[in-house]
């Protein structure tokens, strides 16, 4: 038996992805009273400089999405939270871990941006049109179109209104760069191959007729060595499995951190799905036991191997894996990309310190 981790590592891996699902809407108007002080180079990437004043913003997002990501572990924006230790095995701080994710995407975004000029792309004058609609309409709900009122709220944070704005350029950017990337069938089957495993789930829920004699059973049979072909019967057999499966699952669940499914599955059971990802081979198994939502019991989670086919071309698994040779793309794109990370060069003596500021109200408006 395979001892089961709980570190939830698609969480983690959801924040540093270079692809945001929206970017903040603030207006393009350069009129604007901003910061009244002299910015600092933090970072630059050939022609493309990010300075204190763009890193202070991207700073602020994340710690928004930080804190919300880790309310229910008690993340407040205090100087306790920041300094308590997150990983006890390396000593990682909430506040170093959260400085790694922003060095990482603010150079990918500076990569992005400028490898989008230099391969001749531009943004069309229709999205900067729709993205300046956009962002006037975000201006006028949440800050009554007054630019001042949105500058006092940013300046705790070291940014103000044109420096998001100047924000934005450099994400469309360097996400339109992104969405230009593909992946062949090759590079695709790869992908899933590295990324994917296929596990059985089997719940014995606690009103479950003869749960005893069922527990036992697996319990028993799993600690003799009980084969692939063994749990899949037991999975597929709905007088024992309480899962309620469906044709599509009774042959195994097809997980990968960074997958739809996987969050979806995730976010209903995260023990289990946990589990399904720490199991290191083909035949590991572990025992997880679920005592709130709506689907309690004990849950048995086995390792299958994968197969030689693609199952990710199947119509009744095609639940699993959504668009692959997106996600494959997406991942062979940051592959490229952060190959590019030795070109850039840092100036960390301005990179800012954030200052706590005990609540998330202001982050909420600018980021919500």
């Amino acid at each position: 038996m395979t001892q089961c981790k709980c570190a939830s590592p698609w969480r983690r891996k959801r924040l540093c992805l270079i692809l945001v699902a929206c970017l903040l809407l603030v207006a393009l108007t350069l009129g604007v009273i901003g910061l009244a002080r002299q910015s600092h180079r933090v970072l630059s990437f050939h022609s493309v400089s990010i300075s204190d004043n763009l890193y202070a913003y991207w700073q602020a997002r994340y710690r928004y999405e930080y804190l919300t990501l880790y309310r229910g572990e008690g993340a407040s924006d205090t100087a306790e939270f920041w300094a308590s230790v997150k990983d006890a095995e390396t000593g990682v701080t909430y506040g170093e871990d959260l400085r790694q994710m922003v060095d990482l995407y603010v150079a990918r975004i500076a990569m992005g941006s400028y490898l989008f000029d230099a391969a001749g792309y531009t943004v069309s004058d229709q999205m900067r049109a729709a993205l300046e609609e956009a962002m006037e309409n975000r201006l006028r709900a949440v800050f009554s179109s007054d630019e001042d009122t949105f500058n006092e709220m940013a300046a705790p944070y070291g940014f103000d209104y044109k420096t998001a704005r100047r924000a934005a350029i450099h994400e469309t950017k360097a996400n339109l760069l992104a969405s230009y990337a593909v992946a062949d069938a090759t590079q695709t089957d790869a992908y899933f191959r590295e990324h994917y495993v296929r596990v059985g789930i089997l719940r014995i829920s606690p009103d479950h007729v003869g749960g005893a004699g069922a527990l036992s059973l697996i319990r028993e049979g799993l600690a003799a060595g009980a084969t692939e072909e063994a749990f899949l019967a037991w999975a597929s057999d709905p007088t024992l499995n309480d899962t309620g499966t469906t044709n599509s699952n009774t042959g195994g669940y097809y997980f990968a951190e960074d997958s739809a499914y996987y969050g979806d599955y995730a976010s209903t059971l995260p023990t289990v799905a946990e589990a399904a990802l720490s199991l290191s081979q083909a035949g590991d198994w572990c025992e997880v036991s679920v005592a709130d939502g709506d689907a309690p019991g004990t849950y048995f989670v086995y390792r299958y191997t994968l197969p030689e086919d693609k199952p990710y071309e199947s119509e009744e698994s095609e639940a699993f894996f959504g668009d692959l040779t997106r996600l494959a793309a997406d991942h062979y794109f940051l592959l490229w990309l952060d190959g590019h990370l030795p070109e850039v060069k840092w100036q960390t003596e301005h990179i800012p310190t954030p200052v706590p500021q005990g609540v998330t109200t202001d982050l909420f408006r600018f980021f919500g």
